[in-house]
């Protein structure tokens, strides 16, 4: 995204760490409340022994992260940071008995490597062809045409239709290829349509992302059933409802561009925490909703009423942003008996 856009990456870096936050507020208050509602209790792992083999696996770890987040922040390609990182990892993982590779170790690195880099290739070589194809049947102009001419009227409705292309285009496909492909073809009409740069590209890349869970293909599907043995089917059904606020996430960066991060001041930072707060009351509310639990079972009503204000949390502006989050916070305290111990205070007294 850095070399397409042209953007500094430790800007891109910085615009995603509240997306990446939300998203992943979103998924553990679903899997919190699904649990809530199954009545699971936590898991009892035992303890198990940080010997010498672990030490040395999160020291590479470690190392390797560090490498490549430090020369990206440093300004260097990605490409440079890439490789570096893995000589480093390589050369880390080698003076640690516990992580030190043999013959076949090495071995299976170069192949497992070369399988991985050699299907990167060829996903992008096909989407050359893919986007040879897009422009010259003219289904790229006609998709831009078709978002466009909805966002003149409605941009929600233009949003959704490039949601929809990026999830159609990005299946099959790993990240990168996905993104790129995406973004040559939904990205120029949400451009068309006033939405900044850096909010376009994020939006395209994160739905093309979302590819991976959405069915028919789910390629990260299909890689959940190998390990767990479950049906593939089963698998995708549960991802796709658990992860329902993370295909609202997108929206919620071109209405409420601030939370990019990308004119940060003394000024700006109380706003900036308002709308924050309100994402976080509104990722909660939609996940509470679409597991249908919260402290207790909620009923229809209550389910309907928390999602449509999360919804409208998400997608307006400042002042139905803030009347939508005190209807989610009014169901929370309702859901928890907050209302029924305040009337039942009143009678006391």
């Amino acid at each position: 995204m850095a070399e397409v856009t042209g953007i500094p990456y430790p800007t891109i870096v910085l615009a995603a760490v509240i997306p990446a936050f939300l998203y992943l507020l979103a998924l553990s208050a679903a899997v919190a409340f699904e649990a809530g509602r199954l009545n699971l209790a936590p898991e009892d792992t035992g303890n198990e022994p940080f010997d010498t083999r672990r030490r040395s696996q999160g020291f590479v770890l470690v190392a390797g992260f560090a490498t490549l987040i430090g020369l990206l922040l440093a300004g260097y390609s990605p490409t440079w940071c890439g490789m570096s990182a893995a000589v480093v990892v390589m050369i880390v993982a080698m003076l640690l008995p516990g992580t030190r590779l043999d013959v076949r170790g090495w071995t299976s690195v170069i192949i497992d490597g070369g399988r991985d880099g050699l299907a990167v290739l060829i996903s992008c070589a096909a989407i050359g062809i893919v986007i040879g194809a897009v422009n010259v049947t003219g289904l790229g102009v006609t998709l831009n045409q078709a978002i466009v001419s909805l966002g003149e009227g409605n941009l929600l409705l233009a949003l959704i239709l490039a949601a929809f292309c990026s999830i159609l285009l990005g299946m099959g496909l790993p990240t990168a290829a996905s993104y790129l492909m995406v973004i040559f073809v939904a990205g120029p009409a949400i451009l068309d349509l006033g939405v900044d740069k850096l909010q376009t590209h994020l939006f395209v890349f994160y739905y093309a992302v979302l590819s991976a869970i959405t069915p028919p293909v789910a390629l990260a599907v299909f890689a959940a059933a190998a390990i767990t043995g479950a049906p593939t089917l089963s698998i995708a059904m549960s991802a796709l409802r658990l992860s329902l606020v993370a295909f609202l996430l997108p929206f919620a960066w071109v209405y409420h561009p601030e939370i990019n991060l990308e004119a940060v001041s003394w000024a700006t930072l109380p706003a900036l925490l308002a709308t924050v707060l309100m994402m976080i009351l509104a990722t909660i509310g939609i996940s509470a909703a679409n597991v249908g639990h919260y402290r207790r079972s909620l009923n229809p009503v209550e389910r309907l009423i928390m999602a449509m204000a999360g919804i409208v949390a998400l997608t307006q502006g400042l002042l139905l942003s803030v009347v939508a989050s005190l209807v989610i916070v009014a169901l929370m305290l309702h859901a928890r008996g907050g209302f029924h111990s305040l009337s039942s205070r009143k009678s006391v007294s």
